[in-house]
């Protein structure tokens, strides 16, 4: 998040593979949640079109080891855009993440090809919390969060979300989103694909959180 000196470190890198990170051995699976676990997924489930669970929801939190290379990674994340664009691939599909993902491509060379193809890009962290409540209030097929709550219902449940996931040192934070579908578990027919990925540094901890729903 801070701004960077280019030197040696930045300059030298062309790829992310040039950082040395272990990915096989980066990731231990964490757990899923369900919509009840957090108010924010609970009220995008009362607004999605589908009728038994999981709601077009998606969540799952993951454990990444220490690896000063993949913190090299962290740092530079949101400054270089070739670690930008190589980021989520990398992290997903290439490391024990792929072991809870099989919903949506059963081998990592399928998945690393759809997240290349999706473009994850970096959520500035000052404006993380806006992002997920504008997503929110204007979530829905038939009915809609915004005809029954306000924006600042919205803001309210994406800072529930935020702190309970990520805390609240802006910091510590590294925030990724892309809108389509990256895998066989959208809804064929949906047109509000959206993923986020949320990450805190120091909790070596990161949150996937998916939604599609039918119209």
């Amino acid at each position: 998040m801070r701004p960077i000196v280019y030197g040696l470190d930045a300059d030298m890198a062309q790829t992310i593979d040039d950082f040395h990170v272990d990915w096989p051995r980066l990731v231990t699976v964490g757990k899923a949640a369900t919509k009840d676990d957090f108010p924010y997924l609970n009220a995008i489930a009362q607004y999605t079109n589908y009728c038994i669970e999981p709601f077009g929801i998606f969540a799952h939190s993951f454990h990444f080891q220490d690896d000063p290379q993949f913190d090299r990674v962290l740092n530079l994340v949101h400054a270089l855009p070739f670690v930008e664009q190589q980021f989520i691939p990398r992290l997903l599909a290439r490391t024990n993440a792929m072991q809870a993902l099989g919903e949506f491509a059963q081998d990592f060379g399928t998945l690393e090809e759809a997240l290349q193809k999706v473009k994850f890009t970096c959520i500035n962290p000052f404006l993380l919390t806006g992002m997920l409540a504008d997503y929110l209030f204007r979530y829905g097929m038939y009915s809609y969060f915004y005809k029954e709550h306000t924006a600042n219902d919205a803001r309210d449940l994406a800072l529930s979300l935020v702190e309970a996931t990520l805390g609240s040192d802006l910091e510590q934070i590294i925030a990724f989103q892309a809108q389509g579908p990256w895998g066989a578990w959208f809804d064929p027919h949906s047109c509000t694909d959206r993923t986020f990925l949320l990450l805190q540094k120091v909790r070596r901890k990161f949150w996937l959180f998916c939604f599609s729903h039918s119209d």
